[in-house]
């Protein structure tokens, strides 16, 4: 691939101006040798995913995107530096399924060698001129279908395997199933544990972890990984040999750093949580959704001395003096008042509180259909928690 000073001096020219008006002035002209589409594609992907490429394009100006679906399914640079903090500094990795290649060049900062395998040529001839102009000369791009090249790669020719399947099927539309998501996991496990004796999968956080952990072999750990108002991905490390049982961890980006919560299943099934209901005054806790998904869900009422309200409400509270001293690995509110759901209630709640936003919890009524029953504009400070209580009583808790 070869793109010219003169293609990114214009691109840098035009960075603000509108991608539309752009088409229809520049149809049919070059520039820097190339169709101007791909110019103007620049500056699209730089305007759409600047924050979540921030880290790749300060450090690389000229940074070459193959095409806008690329950059949509890559993973963002907050997430690869997750993921390059999995793998020993100094290994021999292979990312799988490398596509724009921001893992790959995130992993290839701290390991002696990396190999991506990306089978679209012109996605991989963007990674060549990406790792080239980001001095990354330990980064080879293979061109092949990952599983042509595990046939060929020797046994244990790598130290470590990386790989995110696509969750998409050919028409375009979303695949939930592991055995669904392209390359197939489940049918590339034996080989993949030949040619390296540990791989990370990143998979999608739709996924079921028990049924994961029943479809893999050999799985050490497994993490759910998001920020403070999402659950990103789960990511499975597989070990040959390994048959322990496997750790799950909650792990959420926040601010300030990594916030990890480790259990096990038996560690969640032995665990006993204490049920009640909350008073004006005290503090709800809100699990992160990493937490949600992960759900060590009595574990966390023994361990930081949360009551629960229910069994299948996921909401915690406490006193406000008997706060835990630890970091809560979720949201902490005052509670304001706890009503109980009738209609005399629901008539002069918006008198009360005409703006706030509305959770449902283990109820039979979903959030959007209940704000309006309340009458309540969605947004600002205060939050309607509406839930089932430990008798089965339905309620409006009442925070801010």
């Amino acid at each position: 691939m070869n793109l010219s000073d003169e293609f990114f001096s214009w691109i840098q020219q035009h960075a603000q101006d509108d991608p539309s008006k752009l088409r229809l002035k520049m149809r049919g002209k070059l520039v820097g040798g190339l169709d101007a589409s791909a110019a103007i594609l620049q500056i699209e992907c730089r305007r759409k995913y600047a924050a979540k490429f921030a880290d790749t394009l300060a450090a690389d100006p000229h940074f070459y995107f193959p095409g806008g679906i690329n950059a949509e399914q890559a993973t963002s640079d907050r997430l690869a530096r997750f993921h390059a903090t999995l793998i020993e500094p100094g290994k021999k990795v292979a990312d799988l399924t490398s596509g724009l290649g921001i893992d790959a060049m995130h992993l290839a900062r701290k390991s002696a060698a990396v190999v991506a395998i990306e089978q679209q040529p012109e996605v991989a001839d963007a990674l060549r001129f990406n790792a080239a102009n980001s001095g990354l000369g330990n980064l080879e791009t293979v061109c092949a279908d990952c599983r042509d090249w595990l046939d060929m790669a020797g046994h244990d020719s790598q130290d470590c395997l990386f790989i995110d399947p696509a969750r998409r099927a050919d028409d375009g539309s979303r695949v939930y199933a592991l055995r669904d998501c392209r390359p197939d996991l489940t049918l590339m496990q034996e080989c993949m544990l030949q040619v390296a004796p540990r791989y990370i999968a990143k998979l999608s956080p739709m996924l079921d972890i028990s049924h994961v952990v029943s479809e893999l072999n050999c799985v050490r750990n497994i993490m759910a990984v998001g920020t403070t108002t999402e659950c990103k991905e789960l990511v499975v490390t597989v070990e040959r040999g390994y048959d322990g049982e496997p750790m799950i961890q909650a792990c959420t980006i926040c601010a300030d750093g990594m916030h990890c919560e480790a259990f096990t299943a038996s560690d969640e099934q032995a665990a006993v949580a204490t049920y009640g209901m909350p008073e004006p005054g005290d503090v709800l806790f809100e699990p992160w959704p990493a937490l949600m998904k992960a759900a060590p869900l009595k574990l966390l009422s023994q361990r930081y001395g949360l009551t629960k309200l229910a069994a299948n409400t996921q909401l915690y509270f406490t006193k406000k003096q008997a706060v835990p001293s630890a970091v809560l690995p979720g949201n902490c509110l005052d509670i304001i008042a706890v009503l109980p759901y009738s209609s005399s209630e629901i008539k002069r709640f918006a008198r009360r509180w005409p703006k706030a936003s509305v959770t449902a919890r283990n109820f039979r009524v979903q959030a959007d259909v209940l704000r309006r029953k309340l009458g309540v504009r969605d947004g600002g400070d205060v939050r309607v928690f509406a839930v089932s209580d430990n008798r089965g009583e339905r309620r409006l808790i009442v925070a801010s």
